[in-house]
């Protein structure tokens, strides 16, 4: 059977072979750098969703006068470090603007700690109940910044 096969038949019978094996090797390659992308970026949206949640936890918390005023400093350190180590390697993966979340880590902040009602029970550490002209700052604050975080998803997956 393969007796009857010339030189230039076994070079081509070869060639498929090697063709075949290249293009296995190829999509495989190319396949399993697509997933390591993928889950990389789904790692990042993840934690961004995250940082979203507990923003909108914080915020539902101090509407449902669960906070106390000594609580609330601590806690914007702490989401301050986790945002900073986010966005130091979505800068350095994607070119994310390190300050984009600068409105929740910055702005937020001031509008809280400068509410009366939080200043007036600083000292006695009590929970507090916010005034309607506070609560209208805070729902300002989420119609102005909370499309944010969906941009940022999307600059995530355009790259």
């Amino acid at each position: 059977m393969f007796s009857n096969l010339s030189f230039s038949d076994w070079i081509d019978i070869i060639s498929v072979f090697i063709n075949s094996a290249l293009a296995f090797w190829l999509i495989y390659t190319i396949q399993n750098n697509l997933n390591n992308r993928r889950t990389l970026k789904d790692h990042f949206i993840n934690e961004l969703k995250e940082i979203r949640k507990e923003y909108k936890n914080f915020l539902n918390s101090l509407f449902l006068q669960r906070l106390k005023p000594n609580d609330i400093p601590p806690w914007f350190k702490l989401m301050n470090i986790k945002v900073n180590n986010l966005f130091y390697l979505l800068n350095k993966k994607y070119k994310i603007n390190k300050k984009t979340l600068n409105p929740y880590q910055i702005h937020l902040r001031q509008i809280v700690t400068e509410f009366p009602e939080f200043e007036e029970n600083y000292k006695a550490n009590k929970q507090f109940i916010l005034k309607d002209d506070s609560k209208s700052k805070i729902i300002k604050f989420q119609q102005d910044y909370n499309g944010i975080f969906n941009i940022l998803i999307m600059e995530i997956n355009d790259n």
